[in-house]
């Protein structure tokens, strides 16, 4: 027989408020890697970048009830590692809104450059989904559906790189303003050349 192992039960509202940031987790997981327009002047930053901000405003709200209502359950799962890491994306989020508020222009800081929107809201929606990674990732199934919609968005991300390296692109990337460098899921073409550097080293 199978002996599989004891679990507590949880309040039903903590219960379903865990599994839907689980959910928002492993949906931003696959979603965020497959994103993205060739018609933006950056057909993958800002694609993502609206994406992360976009899926996070729908996870805050949930990740805030989970916290409210499983605050102490949560704290005793959160012990070690877990949570000095928690603290110190908290540290950074502060940081981050710290120097906002400092910089010589506030509104650019906060949503980024409109070629990157990589700003203080991007910055806050990364530390949203490792906030919600941490609170589902102590239940293993959860850890597993985030690693196997890991594995899965994968495929088809090296199915078009592989397009590409064979000059068989099936989108109009030439009417993006840096038309003549390579495009990558790496984001910025510079990525890709230091990356294309350090493999031949």
């Amino acid at each position: 027989m199978l002996d599989f192992p004891k679990l507590e039960m949880s309040p039903p509202l903590l219960s379903l408020a865990r599994d839907l940031v689980g959910s928002g987790v492993v949906v931003s997981l696959a979603a965020v890697p497959l994103f993205f327009s060739a018609l933006l002047i950056d057909p993958f930053e800002l694609a993502k970048a609206a994406t992360i901000r976009g899926m996070a405003s729908l996870l805050l709200p949930v990740l805030c009830v989970t916290f409210a209502v499983g605050w102490r359950e949560i704290r005793a799962e959160l012990s070690g590692l877990r949570r000095w890491a928690l603290w110190l994306v908290l540290a950074y989020v502060g940081a981050v809104a710290l120097s906002t508020v400092a910089s010589v222009s506030p509104p650019l800081s906060l949503w980024g450059s409109p070629a990157r929107s990589q700003g203080a809201l991007t910055a806050a929606a990364f530390a949203v989904f490792f906030a919600g990674a941490l609170v589902s990732g102590t239940r293993e199934c959860w850890a597993w559906r985030a690693a196997l919609a890991l594995s899965l968005t994968s495929l088809p991300v090296t199915l078009y790189a592989v397009l590409q390296w064979r000059r068989l692109d099936p989108l109009p990337f030439r009417t993006v303003p840096w038309a003549g460098v390579v495009p990558s899921f790496l984001g910025n073409p510079n990525w890709i050349g230091a990356w294309l550097n350090r493999r031949r080293r």
